[in-house]
């Protein structure tokens, strides 16, 4: 009787235990090589299908490192030919294709409706009574925005699509500034554009796009309380300028950790040697790049990433027709990329130093 009613639930044979395992590659190696030994013996039963998230990389150098003698990278075998005789469906997860990031930045995130146009008519000769709009408090707000919106822990109910910023960061209206966090987690399309123009010419992954998704959010409340505008559209085109700057140069450092570190040292140097430090910086994006070029000509994955870089960088950050390498940026916006950047502390570290022979 219990097998009759298993294979209604069961068609297509024995019922099955589907283990997940993930954060592998947070592991230590003595860890790695346990768990995958254990996932060897659960499969020598038909009992289990074993599902890993790893990253192979790290996965391949643990093993090599636990079975030194036996396993070497590059060689036969290799961690990595220990892990193909433990997979028999590898699925690799790609970057964001250019053509689908703004499908998939714009489903994990909320864009503020359009409001229609509103247009007047004159009537010379017409009997009829005459036609108003509704005043706005009699607009119901859109669906997305009468629910709970949640940023850190607390909890926001607004009530309308139209929040006043509030004008500087001094207020001392609580009520206010909460509002000011519940309209700068809506995006306005303007706003999302600039994030998907900062995303779409690099190989970004989910999750970073999902971490510059919630650091934009972030810097939007910072924003609107350190601007004396009353919107978080940016409609000066200066003010636009250091936005775009700040959002690619994080983007950027998510792909490129290493050179964006180099890059943020060089342009903390350039401060650091600026006698007006209140005034701008005027920065040539070519001699900018020009020291932090690594030099091993026969690391041809080096080089590889370093032309995908130098071209990421150069349409990003193009901005000027007239001396399009020509980059501004004043001390604020340096110090809130730091803030936020992915690279970690500058500063300066020995093994930084490469030894020519």
């Amino acid at each position: 009787h219990n097998r009759e009613e298993l294979k209604k639930f069961f068609p297509r044979g024995s019922a099955r235990v589907v283990l997940y395992i993930d954060d592998l590659d947070r592991c230590p190696p003595d860890r790695v090589v346990e768990v995958l030994e254990s996932v060897q013996l659960l499969l020598n039963t038909k009992l289990f299908i074993v599902v890993l998230g790893i990253d192979d990389r790290y996965i391949a150098r643990a093993l090599e490192q636990v079975y030194k003698g036996v396993l070497k990278r590059g060689g036969k075998p290799s961690g990595l030919d220990y892990l193909e005789k433990i997979i028999q469906i590898p699925y690799r997860m790609r970057p964001i294709s250019p053509s689908r990031v703004d499908s998939y930045l714009r489903a994990q995130t909320q864009i503020t409706p359009l409001k229609p146009v509103e247009t007047t008519e004159t009537v010379l000769s017409d009997p009829s009574p005459e036609v108003t709009s509704p005043e706005p408090s009699q607009i119901d707000p859109p669906e997305s925005l009468e629910n709970s919106i949640t940023i850190g822990i607390i909890p926001i109910q607004t009530q309308s699509p139209q929040i006043q910023t509030p004008q500087a960061s001094t207020s001392t209206d609580s009520t206010t500034f909460l509002e000011t966090i519940a309209q700068t987690i809506e995006f306005k399309e303007e706003e999302f554009q600039l994030l998907v123009n900062c995303c779409k010419h690099v190989d970004i992954t989910p999750r970073t796009a999902k971490r510059l998704i919630n650091i934009y959010k972030i810097l939007q409340i910072i924003w609107s309380t350190r601007s004396p505008k009353t919107s978080t559209v940016p409609t000066d085109e200066d003010d636009r300028n250091k936005r775009i700057i700040t959002m690619s140069f994080l983007a950027l450092s998510g792909r490129y950790p290493t050179y964006m570190r180099n890059l943020f040292e060089e342009i903390d140097v350039l401060f650091e040697e600026t006698v007006d430090e209140d005034k701008p910086l005027e920065i040539d994006l070519e001699k900018l790049l020009e020291p932090i070029q690594p030099t091993t000509e026969n690391d041809r994955y080096a080089q590889r990433e370093w032309r995908k870089f130098t071209s990421d960088i150069k349409r990003m950050l193009e901005q000027d027709e007239a001396n399009p390498s020509k980059l501004t940026i004043d001390r604020d916006v340096f110090d809130l990329m730091l803030s936020f950047c992915f690279v970690g502390d500058i500063g300066y570290d020995p093994d930084d130093f490469e030894s020519k022979v």
